[in-house]
């Protein structure tokens, strides 16, 4: 009888008759281990071998018949090592590959669910391809990280944002709903869904993406730190366009005393303190801080020259919006006030 060892040494040594001298080395391994009393162990262990060998050759060899006849036999290889150990990761991993050179989707992402090694591998791929400028390449990556493992919440938020980088906000808000169902405690997943709501043209449904960012801030289990802080600036923003400006200022006040370098937050606390309170001191104070944290932008120095103007201090809001002006020379709102004030 021809133990399960010896079949993938001769089914080694058939491949390596054509092959090359790496094939050669392999063969000498597998002699020697003839040598001594093999098991399971060790006949999984070079039907790995021999599958990454192969999974290796076939990644330098990108055409021809040859090399699908080398990513067969690595397919063969590796499901014989996993059959011999089905909790080898690294052979799962491999066997994916091999299956994904052959355009089979499906049977890559049955073999990589098998390893649980795969989620990272599969996000940091897309990370990389996002980096590289190649979106529809990152965009499969992280949607095969979802069906990999549909329970962590990177391979949803990571899909969801590259539909945003390419302008395909449908199918984003999709994802980023279908992912808050399938991971309903998450709280990345509502907040990058009102966030997109917000974004939308007018009408936008501030109810809706008030809603969200509540729902994300009680169930407080964010990913990213970002998200978290986004998601009180979003809350704040809700309640100012829905007529709640009180409320919306001690949503900014507690932002910025958690965050005080959050740029946008301190901004609208600035705003709403002179709108609400009438507080000159403490909105100059406040806007002019949010322009230390961001001088290139010209949003902080416009938002200071109307408190400035409402507050009949001409001179000082002058000297801010032609600072405005020097930024952005278009800006309709600096330009009405000098057209008002000639």
């Amino acid at each position: 009888m021809i133990s399960r060892a010896t079949d993938v040494i001769l089914k080694i040594m058939a491949v390596s008759v054509r092959r090359s001298f790496v094939y050669g080395l392999l063969i000498a391994g597998v002699i020697l281990a003839c040598l001594i009393p093999i098991h399971n162990e060790i006949s999984s262990a070079l039907a790995r071998n021999a599958g990454f060998i192969s999974l290796n050759h076939a990644k330098a060899t990108t055409t021809g018949f040859d090399n699908e006849t080398i990513v067969l036999k690595g397919i063969e290889f590796l499901e014989l090592a996993t059959v011999d150990d089905p909790n080898s990761l690294t052979a799962w991993r491999g066997l994916g590959f091999l299956y994904l050179m052959r355009g089979e989707e499906e049977k890559a992402l049955r073999a990589w669910r098998q390893s649980r090694i795969m989620q990272t591998e599969l996000l940091t791929r897309g990370t990389l391809a996002r980096y590289a400028g190649d979106l529809d390449d990152a965009l499969r990556w992280f949607q095969r990280a979802v069906h990999v493992d549909p329970t962590k919440p990177e391979g949803w938020l990571q899909t969801g944002f590259v539909y945003e980088l390419r302008g395909e906000s449908s199918d984003a808000m999709a994802i980023y709903k279908a992912g808050s169902q399938s991971i309903p405690n998450n709280s990345d997943l509502p907040f990058r869904l009102a966030r997109l709501i917000s974004r939308k043209p007018e009408p936008i449904d501030w109810e809706s993406v008030l809603d969200l960012t509540d729902h994300a801030i009680t169930l407080d289990n964010f990913l990213f730190v970002w998200n978290e802080t986004q998601s009180h600036v979003l809350r704040a923003d809700s309640l100012r366009q829905l007529g709640r400006e009180a409320d919306a200022l001690d949503e900014y006040e507690r932002v910025v005393g958690q965050y005080p370098d959050e740029y946008w937050a301190t901004l609208r606390y600035g705003e709403l303190t002179w709108q609400v309170e009438n507080d000159l001191d403490k909105s100059v104070k406040l806007l002019e801080r949010a322009i230390r944290l961001d001088s290139a932008s010209k949003w902080a120095y416009r938002a200071l020259g109307l408190v400035y103007d409402a507050a009949g201090q001409h001179d000082q809001a002058a000297g801010l919006f032609n600072i405005v002006l020097s930024i952005d020379p278009d800006d309709q709102i600096a330009q009405a006030w000098f057209k008002q004030h000639q």
